[in-house]
């Protein structure tokens, strides 16, 4: 029963991106999933970067093709990001303000729009890495956490 309360939380992450894909005038084609390689940077690479688990909530991003740049926060209504510095930053201050600081996850997905000339229209998710030893303070059922966040978002 603990266990399919903590999947009914990460179904949330559907119902959450489906929620972000409605709004405004672009609708972009949801259900992907990118495993990231370090080889594969860019000059506006605004994800976190770091040792240990640095993704620590599902970060919901989708890629709009626009003529100008800038990035949105469903969380920050209103504002428009065109310095991809501060999109990191703001990325690192949404996790470590559900999770703290000293590595916590959380199944509860951040959204971002990333408006420019140069993408196609297409929504990723950034899901934790897997982890099996838990350090800080993450749970120490954190490998199975992770994986049912995973399972949720492939459903």
């Amino acid at each position: 029963a603990k266990t399919r309360g903590k999947l009914a939380q990460y179904k949330g992450i559907r119902a959450h991106e489906d929620q972000v894909n409605t709004i405004g005038q672009t609708r972009t084609k949801q259900g992907g999933v990118v495993i990231e390689s370090e080889e594969a940077g860019h000059e506006e690479d605004f994800l976190p970067r770091g040792s240990g688990i640095v993704t620590r909530r599902p970060l919901v991003l989708q890629l709009i093709n626009c003529p100008t740049e800038y990035a949105e926060f469903l969380q920050c209504k209103g504002k428009k990001f065109t310095d991809f510095d501060e999109v990191r930053q703001e990325i690192e201050a949404e996790t470590d303000r559900l999770t703290g600081q000293n590595k916590g996850i959380s199944p509860v997905p951040i959204s971002l729009r990333v408006y420019s000339p140069h993408v196609l229209n297409l929504t990723l998710v950034d899901l934790p890495g897997m982890t099996k030893v838990p350090v800080g303070d993450q749970p120490s059922d954190i490998e199975f956490q992770i994986r049912d966040m995973f399972y949720a978002v492939c459903d």
